[in-house]
């Protein structure tokens, strides 16, 4: 029994492990094309990122960001006040 528990715990372990790493990467990915001055497709990566993990601090802030580059202000006005409450 304990090892059917430890088992699980490791599997789900791994899937949470797995889904930052893909928050990482598409926050990473919407950096290169935001400092490419691309915003548009770094507001693909990070709402990738954001949709994956609603609450990151990063993912949202830099969405925001993006937002405001591409003067969609109602849009980074939203995102930021997410980031606020």
């Amino acid at each position: 029994m304990k090892f059917r528990i430890l088992f699980f715990i490791s599997i789900l372990m791994s899937a949470l492990s797995f889904g930052q790493d893909e928050v990482r990467k598409n926050i990473y990915k919407g950096n290169v094309f935001y400092h490419n001055s691309e915003f548009e497709d770094a507001v693909y990566y990070y709402e990738k990122a954001v949709n994956e993990s609603t609450f990151n601090f990063k993912a949202n802030y830099n969405l925001a960001n993006a937002y405001t580059r591409l003067e969609e202000f109602d849009k980074a006005i939203e995102t930021y006040k997410k980031i606020a409450e």
